[in-house]
């Protein structure tokens, strides 16, 4: 069993890598830049990753692609948006006798409801969301771009909209989204894509089911998800509101303007990575709030990436409430689980160790080339590849090579490592023939 399952594993990490070296192909080619556009391999790669695990972090300027390559770059984003939920389930959908114990697994660590273990069914809530919401978001979009006046506002309409509910980030506007800065219209129809792509196919199924079947009772994933977005939302515009009201980056926008900058950084911080105010303008507090809204990112099963929200909730009420007598938690008057607990912390832990050493493997790069970026510059990036936010203090493209390749690394953890490194690589034995006793060990 644990051999089969270590492969099936291998196979997933496999297809993901393929699909870089392919867009990475694809966007060296000279066909998907303009004439004269300075681009290298390197280059190609970071932003194949940078679009399979939307990220939206780049090393060269997009809106030099051709239509080639912005085409591309779609396909590879679409293709990381739907990720490992659908990707995966393909994978588990193939032709056998059953679904072993380690596959049913693996899908319910996206979908929560244990009824749902059918790949095929996962597939269809998945696309039908998916490309449901993107067309309605596109269409949204399209008055917006066509009053700007920009060329060809079909396609950005939906570029723009498969990016924001894939939580991407890139965009083929030049100055990303701050053409919208101060539209109430556009702004609102990118928050909704991002939240609705950043809440999980799970909770939209959930959503849907209570709507049209009137009797549904809410999951409490679904629960958790929804009261934690609209607390980190509305905390965000709030703290984003306080530190910037009065700095460069809003000092000309009037009070209702303010207040839809302040929502939108707070939607866009958690792993969407489009921006509507210079984030190097920001304020020292705001980019360090930054910071921890990008390490939390979307929910589980969902396009965004991050620690997830539910992973952060679980943490906070241990740290709130402590440990019952059975090593777990109450939560909306339903017992957490050691076992989910400890998956968390997992979680967490793998996730602010790769930061840890992200960040000192770029300050040890750049201190040989010689590049005096700020500490607050180097770990604002770091957060960002990790979350897969692709929000950016503007020195990426700066960067050395030995660098660059490390935040590939960091956003492929942060997108796919992270979750294959918290699956178990052997079946849970019930029955121990051995029960070793209990040590004891100082804390604090």
């Amino acid at each position: 069993m644990k051999k089969r399952y270590l492969r099936e594993r291998d196979i997933l990490f496999l297809f993901f890598i393929s699909i870089i070296i392919i867009g990475a192909i694809l966007l060296a080619l000279p066909i998907s830049w303009k004439e004269n556009t300075p681009y290298s391999v390197i280059d190609a790669l970071f932003t194949s990753v940078s679009a399979v695990c939307v990220t939206g972090l780049s090393t060269v300027d997009i809106t030099y692609m051709t239509m080639f390559g912005k085409i591309a770059l779609l396909i590879l984003i679409q293709v990381g948006g739907l990720g490992l939920i659908t990707f995966s389930s393909m994978f588990l959908a193939l032709p056998r006798k059953k679904l072993t114990l380690a596959n049913t697994k693996l899908i319910q660590n996206y979908f929560t409801n244990e009824e749902i273990v059918d790949p095929k069914y996962i597939i269809k809530i998945v696309l039908r969301f998916t490309i449901s919401l993107e067309i309605i978001g596109a269409f949204l979009l399209l008055p917006a771009f066509i009053k700007t006046g920009i060329e060809n506002p079909v396609f950005k309409s939906i570029f723009h909209s498969v990016s924001a509910f894939c939580n991407a980030g890139f965009s083929t506007v030049p100055g990303g989204l701050t053409l919208f800065n101060r539209d109430y219209y556009a702004s609102t129809v990118f928050m909704i894509l991002i939240i609705t792509g950043g809440l999980g196919f799970m909770v939209l199924q959930d959503l849907f089911d209570l709507i049209r079947l009137k009797d549904t009772i809410l999951l409490l994933h679904t629960k958790i998800m929804l009261l934690s977005t609209l607390i980190l939302i509305l905390s965000g515009a709030i703290l984003f509101f306080i530190f910037e009201y009065r700095n460069i980056t809003m000092e000309n926008m009037n009070l209702g303007e303010k207040v839809l900058a302040s929502f939108f950084q707070s939607i866009t911080t958690r792993t969407a990575g489009f921006n509507t105010i210079s984030q190097g303008d920001m304020t020292q507090t705001s980019k360090v709030i930054s910071l921890g809204f990008m390490l939390i990112g979307g929910g589980s099963g969902s396009t965004a990436g991050g620690l997830k929200v539910t992973t952060a909730f679980l943490i906070i009420c241990v740290l709130i409430q402590g440990l019952n007598d059975k090593k777990g938690i109450t939560v909306f008057k339903r017992k957490i689980s050691s076992y989910q607990l400890t998956k968390a912390g997992i979680f967490f832990g793998k996730a602010i160790t790769i930061v840890f050493f992200t960040i000192i493997g770029i300050s040890i790069s750049e201190s040989f080339y010689g590049h005096r970026f700020g500490f607050l510059d180097i770990t604002f990036e770091s957060f960002s590849a990790i979350g897969t936010v692709g929000l950016s203090l503007g020195i990426t493209p700066e960067l050395s090579v030995f660098s660059k390749l490390i935040l590939v690394f960091t956003m492929f953890a942060g997108r796919i490592g992270l979750f294959s490194l918290i699956l178990p690589t052997k079946e849970m034995k019930i029955d121990r023939t051995i029960e070793y006793p209990e040590g004891e060990v100082l804390i604090g």
